[in-house]
This record gives structure tokens, C-alpha cells and sequence, in this order.
């Protein structure tokens, strides 16, 4: 896979597409990480990139558990991936952020969920936070988390 899109260097191979230049008219992407200039190159001259992504970090599912929210050096927002297809030869044709609400039954739900989606909390694991899911338990609150989205599609640039 290709590399984390916030620590990608330029001259990375790792991530590299294995398809013929040119091979398609439109390449998706969804809560994956991607290599701007080998979408590119993949895509016929009047192509289209459509991605869909998981923004910033998971603050809520932090102040849920009671978990200090990490510090970031570079966020993963809409502007930073719009910067980054601009810079590889893309032009935005359509862009949206916004927030998805998840609802979660019960703690079982949570916990499976924060096990099997290991994005969203890269340290997560039941064994090492027993005592918060014990207290998110024990409460008669509706356990509700926010989770910021965006999608963008671009279009090959070919001048």
C-alpha cells in the first residue's frame, strides 16, 4: 500500500500502481491511502480520481475513552489532500466535508468496532482499556461519536 498520505516524500516508489499508463477512465479510492502522481499516471488524458476519506484524528473516540488526543505535525483534511492533487497535475472538480454521527449500541459494538477499524485508534486494544470501557459501561449516556469525513474528485490536469 502506499504510505500514510501526510508522510509521503515525493520520491516514493513504495504505493506504486501496477497498471499499464493510461490504463482507466476513473480510479476511486475510499479510507485508503494513495499515491497522487501514480493516480495520475493510471488514468486516461480526460480521467477522473473520486476519494472518500477519514479527516484529522478520531478527537472524539479520545475524549470518550479519556485519552489525551495526540498532536499531529500535519492534519489529514480535505485542503492538505486538495494540495497534494493539485501539486501532482489534478484539478478539483467537486469537494465536501462534513461529520458522520456513529451510534453504537452498546460497549461490545464499540469495542469491536475500535478492534477491527485499527485507523481510527492506531493503540486500541480491550486488554489496555478495561477500566475506560468499564466506566463508558457503567453510564446511561447513548455512546455517540463524531467523525469528520470529506470526498473530493479531481480531474486529470493535461496541460
Amino acid at each position: 500500500p502506499a504510505p500514510v498520505n501526510v508522510e509521503q516524500m515525493a520520491a516514493t516508489a513504495i504505493g506504486a500502481l501496477p497498471f499499464a499508463d493510461g490504463a482507466f477512465d476513473l480510479v476511486t479510492s475510499r479510507n485508503e491511502s494513495y499515491l497522487p502522481r501514480e493516480v495520475k499516471r493510471v488514468l486516461t488524458d480526460d480521467g477522473r480520481f473520486i476519494t472518500q476519506q477519514v479527516a484529522g484524528e478520531a478527537t472524539d473516540f479520545y475524549r470518550l475513552l479519556g485519552w489525551p488526543v495526540p498532536k499531529v505535525q500535519v492534519a489529514w483534511m480535505r485542503a492538505f489532500a486538495t494540495a497534494q492533487l493539485e501539486a501532482a497535475g489534478f484539478v478539483i472538480e467537486e469537494a465536501a466535508e462534513g461529520d458522520e454521527e456513529k451510534h453504537f449500541a452498546d460497549i461490545g459494538a464499540l469495542a469491536w468496532y475500535l478492534e477491527h477499524v485499527p485507523f481510527v485508534l492506531p493503540d486500541f486494544s480491550i486488554a489496555a482499556a478495561r477500566a475506560e470501557l468499564l466506566r463508558i459501561a457503567a453510564s446511561d449516556e447513548p455512546i455517540i461519536v463524531r467523525q469528520p469525513l470529506f470526498w473530493l474528485k479531481a480531474r486529470k490536469r493535461t496541460t
